[in-house]
Parts: structure tokens; sequence; C-alpha cells
């Protein structure tokens, strides 16, 4: 089997906002091109630290990913063109010999070896003459912020005794959450800010908040700065997605759904540190709400539009229905993968989409992980999950409400990517656009069969 082979190139553009001129290479063949790098790789729209990294040793300088401003797909998915707004960090600075700051007026005179970019080019220098961000740009998108950030960053650990052994870096950032990285004579730091979303608890508090009641499972931030939602995490070590398995996941589950139910007596507590209410009550308020949402369903065609909105009455009635069962509420982590997983220490993390819900609404994510990794056994795995919830229900009890729970879990899922959707600005969409059909689709496909 030939190995499937991705390509991507990636462009920069770097604004002088004092004089208003862009930054252009000038080539051999005459023309022009804002600054490039061509890598024999597939690069995610988070992956900033490359970006970063190549950039920064192209130009000379100490240079920093704002955000995504373009994105290219080839038919099969196996290019990319990426262009990203960069951040100089070195003053005073002198570009590259083929290196000139070009001003609109003249940009308009030369010739561009990617004629697309001459519109992107102009819409980010008039964002700039006005002087004002749009009001859905996250912080970490917008000039001065990684400045403030790294050094409250290299601050922080010099007071809790680190030394910093190489700069600080960029890791991820996209339109909800920015991480940077230290390497240290301790091991690795992470810094880490998410936004501030209708369904996303504020995940330095929360995550303090669990790491205190669950010690052994949730690991505490280093420090945290409450004002803006910073925090400081050690490295957890080598995630389950890097190496899963069977055996693996079954020791996940089994402690996982320990700790779900331990949880089920506190629920009280845990709402009053920051999760969010997400029971099933809720859950059918919200169903409306997203069936008549045109802007997230519109990746869908008419016929599964139609049959979504057709589903809402058997939907609330499913909710229903699984709330009769003696099951309790318990804590969810709403993105329960191998990626927020530790494989060695069974740490979990990422808590920002943490709530008080149906707990076999994680499972869903678990199912499309599992599918996705082509881990055999999957029936085994739910059995070892569900054996901490027989003290409520009969194994048959608890297997008849995981086929109400799996659609719903996908539908929960949905519910979510909704509002992550609606506090994106329109070029950070395209980062999330896919998640509500496809948890609707998915949805669909795990129903039940009408009785």
């Amino acid at each position: 089997m030939t190995e499937t082979h991705f390509t991507s190139d990636i462009y920069g553009l770097l604004i002088d906002t004092d004089t208003l001129c862009v930054l252009l290479l000038h080539d051999d063949s005459g023309q022009w091109t804002l600054p490039q790098i061509h890598l024999e790789t597939r690069i995610y729209l988070h992956q900033v630290g490359i970006v970063s990294e190549s950039m920064s040793a192209l130009l000379g300088a100490d240079i920093t990913v704002l955000r995504n401003v373009d994105a290219v797909y080839s038919a099969n998915w196996q290019h990319r063109a990426l262009t990203y707004r960069l951040e100089n960090h070195t003053s005073p600075w002198t570009p590259p010999a083929n290196a000139h700051w070009v001003a609109q007026d003249i940009l308009a005179d030369l010739p561009l070896a990617q004629p697309d970019h001459r519109a992107i080019i102009a819409e980010n220098l008039m964002e700039v003459a006005r002087g004002q961000q749009p009001i859905l740009r996250p912080p970490w998108a917008q000039p001065g912020w990684y400045t403030k950030a790294a050094g409250w960053m290299c601050q922080t650990l010099v007071e809790q005794g680190y030394t910093l052994t190489s700069p600080i870096t960029q890791f991820k950032s996209w339109g909800i959450s920015c991480l940077l990285r230290a390497e240290t004579d301790r091991g690795t730091i992470y810094f880490k800010v998410a936004t501030a979303l209708p369904l996303f608890g504020n995940e330095p508090a929360l995550q303090a908040a669990l790491a205190a009641r669950y010690p052994d499972e949730v690991p505490p931030p280093l420090a945290v700065e409450h004002e803006s939602r910073w925090m400081l995490m050690r490295d957890f070590g080598m995630v389950l997605s890097r190496a899963p398995s069977f055996d693996k996941w079954s020791i996940v589950l089994d402690h996982y759904a320990r700790l779900q139910v331990q949880s089920a007596s506190t629920i009280d507590e845990l709402l009053a540190v920051g999760c969010l209410d997400r029971r099933l009550d809720v859950l059918r308020s919200q169903i409306d709400p997203l069936l008549s949402d045109d802007e997230a369903l519109a990746p869908l065609s008419p016929d599964e539009i139609t049959r979504l909105r057709a589903l809402a009455p058997r939907l609330k009635a499913m909710c229903d229905e699984l709330a009769q069962f003696s099951i309790p509420y318990a804590l969810v982590h709403g993105d329960f993968h191998s990626g927020n997983i530790t494989g060695e220490t069974l740490l979990f993390f990422d808590w920002t989409d943490a709530c008080i819900a149906h707990p076999f609404l994680d499972l869903c994510t678990v199912m499309e992980n599992l599918e996705r990794d082509n881990i055999e056994g999957r029936e085994r795995l739910l059995e070892t999950y569900f054996r901490a919830w027989t003290t409520y229900e009969s194994l048959e009890r608890i297997q008849a409400a995981w086929r109400l729970a799996e659609p719903l879990g996908s539908l929960h899922q949905a519910v979510s990517y909704r509002h992550i959707l609606a506090i994106l600005e329109p070029t950070s969409k395209r980062e999330m656009v896919w998640g509500v059909p496809e948890w609707l689709r998915r949805m669909l496909r795990t129903l039940p069969d009408p009785v």
C-alpha cells in the first residue's frame, strides 16, 4: 500500500504597523511573494510552533504567529497552502537582502507569485489602518499579547525556582485556545489560555478545584493568573494517543468510570467550583435552537437537515427516557479522548468542557476515538466501563441506557460546537465548522431503531 504523501506551503504576512507596509520577497523570476516555507509534511492550522520557528529562521528575527488568515486545500487534501499573520519581536531588525517593505499603492502594480494573496494583504492592511481589532478576535491573536504572556510565564517560573534552558516558544494557537512552551532545568512547562465560552468553564480555577478533589487523576496547575485565565502546567508525559491499545483503554475506562461514580455524590460542590450544568433537561432545551441554526447546519445536505428537524420530538423523548434510569448524574469531561489522557500515569486533563451531565455522554467521544484508531473489542471495553455502574442498574438496563446515551452524546457534542462557532471570527470558523455536521451525522448513524 502506497503511503499518502502530504505537503504544505506556509506563507507569512508581516506588516509594519507604523508605515502600513507589508514585507515581500523578490525572486529571480521577477515575481514577488510573501515569505514562504515549503514542508514535506501536513501542517494543521493550530500547529503554529513550526510556523514561528521556520519564519524566524527564514527572516532572521524573533517571529511569532498572530493568527491564520487563509487556508487553501487541494481536492485530495494532500496539499495545503496556509497563510499566517506574523508579529516581529526583534528591534532593530534588517530584513534579508531580497526582502522589501511594500506599501499598498505600490502593491497593486507588482506581479505576485500567488495572485490570491493580493486581496488578503489588502484586507489586513486595511484592518491595521483602522486601528481596531474585531470584537470576536481572541487576545492571543492580537499584537502585543505574546510579549505580555511570555513575560508572565518567564517571571513566574523564575519566582518558583525554575531556570529556562531555551527561549519560550509558541506551541499551539487557534480560535479557542493558545499554548506556549518553555524548556527548563526541571522539564517542559506549558502555558495555556482558553477563550471564555458559554459552554466552557474557567479552566484554571476548575482544574485546580478538580485536582484538589481527585489528586491522583487530575494534575494541578503549576501557577494561575486568575484575571486573564492563564495557567502553567507541567508536561504530563506521553498521551494515550501516541500508543493506544485495548489494554490501556481498558484500564482508562475502568479508572474513569470509578472517578465518575465517586463524583456523583458531590454534584452540588462540582457545580459550585465551575462545572457547567448540562443535565438532560438542559440538553433537551438545546435541541430546537441547534436544529434551527441555519449557519451551524449549513454543511449538511437539505435531506439531512430535513431529517434532523423531523427528529426533534424523538430526541426530546429520548432525553426524558434516559433520565428515568437510576444512573446518577456525574462529572463529565466533555472532550474525553486519547489526546487528553496520559497513557502511563492515567492523568485526565483539558477540562474546558467539564460539566455535570449523564456520565455515559463521555463515551461517544471514546467510541469515535476507538473506531478511528481501529481498536478491536470495543463492546468488551464498554462492559469494562459499565461494571462500575452496576450498583445503580443491572448490566442489561445499563446497556439499554447506553443505546439512548450514545446518540445523545453526539448531540451533546454538536451543541458544544454550535456555541464555539458562534464566538469565532469568520477566518477562524474553518477550524471548527466540521464539528456540528459530523457529530449530527454520527448521531443519525447511532440512533436506535424506533420501537
